[in-house]
């Protein structure tokens, strides 16, 4: 079986138990998700390396996650963090 298929099966695991661990505080299954997904994208490099030629993803998500880490960076550095809900804070 081609990696990038495995890749595939494995995201597709991961995106049907990601509603399972909705509102979960347990560790274990944050990290199996984290797991599954870092794996299938290991997988999925490894056998776009295999095949060749690599290919780049489309402008339009080459952008989104541009922008995406761009906000992320904007928030680390220079936004002001919102207060946290008072019950947050006390839990």
């Amino acid at each position: 079986m081609p990696l990038r298929t495995v890749a595939g099966v494995l995201l597709l695991v991961a995106l049907a138990m990601a509603p399972l661990n909705f509102g979960s505080t347990r560790r274990v299954p944050l990290e199996m998700l984290i797991t599954l997904t870092a794996v299938a994208g290991a997988l999925w490099l490894a056998g776009a390396w295999v095949r060749r030629p690599i290919t780049s993803p489309p402008f339009s998500l080459q952008l989104g996650a541009g922008l995406v880490g761009l906000s992320g960076v904007a928030w680390w550095f220079w936004l002001q963090q919102p207060p946290l809900p008072d019950f947050t804070r006390e839990h």
